[in-house]
């Protein structure tokens, strides 16, 4: 019975509360690094952006789970909202960079907060299917940013300058606010603090059990080599902007993508149901190469430039599956084991990587775009080679 899932209050909230966050969220993700890099002109500049609000984004989850325990987590996304909303309003009248460098990347901090809020409680709920319900969370997210990004594209298209965007993405960020009050609910701490502590306290002996140190290396490295295409792909806008495309235009390609990708995502599903996992995964790490070529054979057209936007942008519509072969390619317990160690790795390199991609941007941009297409061959041509075969309902 789906309508279980929007009678309960709490559930609604949290449906409203990311459609209302992305709403606002995508677009400042986006238009925030091209304004910055437009104030400094200087591409390594917004690297240091990129690698410091990644920074941000491994503190902040700590900062929001220490509140969570302390104060309802409704009452914590409210708080999110108001923040968000006077840190937009504050954008908008300052001009030193400094100041603004430090707002959006406080800004960009407040989704990790807002994830941590919100995620361990639908994770957490013990009368409802969580599958169900984060299925329902992605659809208002995807339409909340998509519909964000329409309205910001159709601001761009009217020329308005930054200050008027964010004063106007402010003012939505305070109708939802107001909206989440109306519905009026108190979702409570969840308390899993001891549940975590134990995990993490026995994380180091079962690695020295851990099973397949093989697959997990090469997956390791495999994944290493897509953070810095990820890091790549962060500057395309601003490749974008360099290359006289419109801010409106790439906004609304990024929109369309939001409202594709969680259709094409079921899809997908489906039509690989037969297919070796192994096969998509390899095919969804080497496809990073199509984009970059074209970067690389045409460089500066306006429109191979968009269509690579769209392309990034579809390409996780075979996440689900390349997410469920890394499992599969483990135990149950060391599949929960690899993809922690994996998380703190990627931390790690989404600090690092925006830098390097900076600092190559500035020296060659040819340069660094052949040297990421060798990284994902030569590590995709290990995942064919070393990577189990692997068969939806099977385990290595």
């Amino acid at each position: 019975m789906i309508n279980k899932y929007f009678k309960n209050r709490n559930l609604v909230y949290i449906y409203v509360a990311f459609f209302g966050f992305f709403f606002v969220f995508e677009s400042v993700s986006i238009l925030a690094p091209i304004y910055l890099e437009k104030k400094t002109n200087s591409v390594y500049y917004v690297s240091l952006f990129f690698s410091l609000a990644n920074a941000v984004g491994v503190i902040f989850p700590l900062i929001g789970r220490l509140i969570t325990s302390k104060v309802s987590r409704s009452s914590l996304v409210n708080i999110v909202f108001l923040i968000m909303s006077s840190m937009l309003i504050m954008t908008a009248y300052i001009e030193k960079t400094l100041p603004l460098f430090i707002i959006f990347l406080l800004t960009f901090g407040l989704k990790n907060i807002f994830n941590q809020a919100l995620n361990p409680y639908i994770g957490n709920l013990n009368n409802f299917d969580t599958d169900k319900v984060f299925a329902i969370r992605d659809l208002f997210l995807f339409l909340g940013a998509g519909l964000g990004l329409s309205l910001s594209s159709i601001l761009k298209n009217n020329n308005l300058t930054w200050a008027k965007t964010s004063f106007i993405l402010a003012l939505l960020s305070i109708i939802i606010f107001i909206i989440l009050r109306i519905i009026n609910v108190s979702i409570q701490p969840v308390m899993e603090l001891n549940r975590t502590e134990k995990r993490v306290s026995t994380m180091k002996n079962k690695f020295t059990r851990f099973e397949n140190k093989r697959n997990l290396a090469v997956l390791i490295i495999m994944y290493i080599s897509g953070y810095f295409v990820s890091s790549l792909f962060q500057f395309l806008p601003i490749i974008c902007i360099k290359n006289n495309v419109k801010e409106a235009s790439i906004l609304l390609i990024y929109s369309i993508s939001y409202y594709a990708v969680p259709i094409l995502s079921l899809l997908s599903v489906k039509y690989f149901e037969k297919t070796d996992r192994k096969y998509v995964f390899i095919f969804d790490h080497l496809f990073d190469i199509l984009p970059i070529l074209l970067l690389v054979l045409i460089p500066g057209n306006s429109i191979i430039l968009l269509l690579i936007l769209v392309i990034f942008n579809i390409k996780d519509i075979v996440s689900p599956i390349s997410i469920a072969y890394f499992f599969n390619c483990f135990s149950e317990s060391d599949g929960n084991t690899a993809w922690a160690l994996v998380g703190a790795i990627a931390n790690t390199f989404s600090i690092l990587s925006p830098i390097i991609i900076g600092m190559l941007f500035e020296k060659s941009i040819f340069l660094m775009e052949i040297l990421i297409i060798i990284s994902l061959l030569a590590t995709g041509i290990v995942g064919i080679i070393l990577l189990p075969k692997q068969q939806k309902e099977g385990k290595n």
